[in-house]
């Protein structure tokens, strides 16, 4: 993956993934240096000819092509072009104007092709948007029966937005499906005895009742927050597929629907029309840069991206804060260096020290000619042990007393014990005490997320104890009623302006009655994390500006994952997001309706 960027002056900046191939590639271009400090090749503009001849179609263009060439900007007005005419169906509350298009863009793809992405970033309203398309297809083209599938958090929050934005309860009856096996059944003959109606429920429930919802002939469906259901082998993807596949249109709806890598998306097109982007291995075949020379086959990059790119684009309508009239706060980024102390410097040498273990195990036991059943088990423990010691560095990038909670008694043993009982936290800790302080005594609120429970319950505990606030913890593992009187009693009291939470907190919240955002730790994927700060970053803040605060502890995991982050969003910008010659043409496009 070749990130590249027209810096100012005559250079290219070319961010990628290591490899001998790109490295002896790169070596070709006439002027191509590679600086070591920002882990970056440079390469002269007037040499770009020669680099797009060396890597085609696998170059990922963050300056549109046309800038860096010096061409006139591409005419997409095709692109948004819609073939029919549309009327919007009545609403309660008026859509703003690019919400009117993307009702209209999204109904246009459907007719076409039986399925579309809504894309756009968080807090642009995509919930009402999918709510006009059900609208118009129940009027219009007379479905009677429609299913969401969405987090089991948010059910209700669906419909209640339902009848917020339209009248359709009048004449479709609108149930959330919830409870055990027997409840459900009694819940299904409830729904099935209504002409008409919109069931709405989460992934999990339909994993469960696969063949039953099959045959309740359900026309459409809407799959909210898709991303979370993209892995193409997975059970969740399998059980809504086999629902999806019986329905006549299918719409997605995430500002996320290629997080890290493209078969996110093979993964979620597969589950509406599974010839799309036709079998997985000439999927992977066509666009996926493979090394066999190792002993495990190793993804180093991806091919013919301005194909998938158009594949991509085909099928989505994606806006962001630049498209629409909606002003949206101004993100302000803050990174928060914490440096490391003596106690993590002598764990993070004790976890490299047992990785190298680890290692050394597998290669003896794959050096041997014959293997016994024994041999392939103490193989895969070692294998999965080196993937727990991930959790291990970030755990001891936070701060080392999380080891004394670890459920893992080999993680606790080995690097527990090297805590000593003295140690008063890590300077991480330090830095988000005084940051929380500093933002309750100007009177705001602040949403602070940990990729980790237990990172999560040490903070509620830290702030509690050395600034004796009060703070509210939303996690997966906390019960339905109890998350939803935390969101309340955040949105509502004055006397809780603190919430911690995990990445269940990332989606479907609107939280914007803060401006703070805290990062204790750096999410997997891109797309957490403007979740993340999208929970503050709404329409409706009555605040100019949000600040996402990102805690670093140096020489850490904590700047392995900004890099992956950086690499998986440049990814996501090349295949899904707009240029400026598609803004403007997706502007014209909207002001059109």
């Amino acid at each position: 993956m070749l990130i590249t960027e027209k810096l100012t002056g005559k250079w290219l900046s070319v961010k990628s993934n290591y490899s001998e191939d790109y490295v002896s590639r790169f070596r070709k271009i006439d002027g191509a240096t590679f600086e070591k400090e920002n882990k970056r090749w440079l390469i002269p503009v007037q040499a770009f000819d020669q680099y797009e001849s060396l890597f085609p179609g696998e170059i990922i263009y963050k300056t549109p092509r046309w800038l860096i060439t010096g061409e006139p900007a591409p005419d997409y007005s095709a692109m948004y072009h819609l073939n029919r005419n549309i009327p919007l169906p009545a609403m309660k509350l008026q859509p703003f104007d690019y919400q009117k298009y993307g009702i209209k863009f999204m109904v246009n793809k459907l007719l076409d092709q039986g399925f579309c992405i809504n894309a756009d970033d968080v807090g642009l309203g995509k919930t009402p948007q999918a709510i006009g398309v059900i609208k118009y297809m129940v009027e219009n083209h007379g479905l009677d029966r429609i299913i969401i599938a969405c987090k089991k958090s948010i059910k209700r929050q669906w419909c209640a937005e339902i009848k917020k934005f339209t009248d359709l309860d009048k004449d479709l009856y609108i149930l959330p499906i919830e409870g055990e096996k027997g409840k459900r059944k009694k819940l299904y003959k409830e729904f099935l005895s209504h002409p008409k109606g919109i069931m709405v429920m989460n992934y999990h429930i339909i994993m469960n009742d696969t063949e039953e919802l099959k045959k309740m002939g359900f026309k459409m469906v809407i799959i909210d927050e898709a991303h979370c259901v993209k892995a193409r082998t997975g059970a969740l993807n399998g059980a809504i597929r086999e629902v999806a596949i019986q329905c006549d249109y299918t719409v997605f709806l995430t500002g996320t629907p290629i997080m890290s890598k493209p078969e996110d998306i093979f993964g979620v097109i597969q589950i509406a029309d599974p010839k799309y982007f036709g079998k997985w291995k000439d999927f992977e075949k066509k666009f996926i840069k493979q090394d066999f020379s190792g002993r495990f086959v190793r993804v180093v990059g991806y091919k013919r991206l301005d194909e998938l790119r158009a594949m991509v684009q085909d099928i989505v309508i994606r806006r962001t804060e630049f498209e629409v009239t909606l002003e949206l706060p101004k993100t302000v980024m803050d990174t928060i260096e914490c440096d490391i102390d003596k106690t993590q410097v002598a764990i993070d040498d004790a976890i490299k020290s047992y990785r190298f273990n680890l290692l050394e195990k597998i290669k003896e036991i794959e050096a041997k000619t014959a293997r016994t059943p024994e041999d392939l088990q103490k193989k895969e423990k070692a294998e999965a042990m080196i993937k727990g010691l991930l959790a291990a560095d970030q755990a001891n990038a936070n701060d080392p007393r999380l080891f004394w909670e670890s459920r893992s008694m080999v993680l606790k043993k080995q690097f527990g014990e090297l805590v000593p009982a003295s140690y008063k936290g890590s300077a991480k800790v330090e830095a988000l005490v005084d940051l929380v302080e500093s933002i309750l005594d100007s009177g705001e609120k602040v949403i602070i997320f940990s990729k980790f429970e237990t990172s999560a319950k040490m903070i509620c505990l830290a702030l509690q104890s050395r600034l004796k606030v009060k703070t509210l913890l939303y996690s997966g593992s906390v019960d339905e009623e109890d998350r939803e009187d935390a969101i309340d009693s955040f949105r509502n009291s004055s006397d809780h302006n603190v919430i911690v939470g995990t990445d269940a907190l990332a989606e479907g919240v609107n939280l914007q009655v803060a401006n703070h955002v805290i990062n204790f730790d750096q999410p997997d994927q891109p797309a957490t994390k403007t979740q993340r700060g999208g929970r503050a970053r709404r329409a409706g803040s009555t605040y100019d500006r949000v600040f996402v605060h990102d805690l670093i502890t140096v020489e850490s995991r904590d700047q392995e994952r900004l890099q992956n982050i950086e690499k998986a969003q440049g990814l996501f910008d090349g295949i899904v997001s707009v240029d400026a010659a598609q803004s403007g043409a997706l502007k014209t496009a909207m002001a059109g309706v």
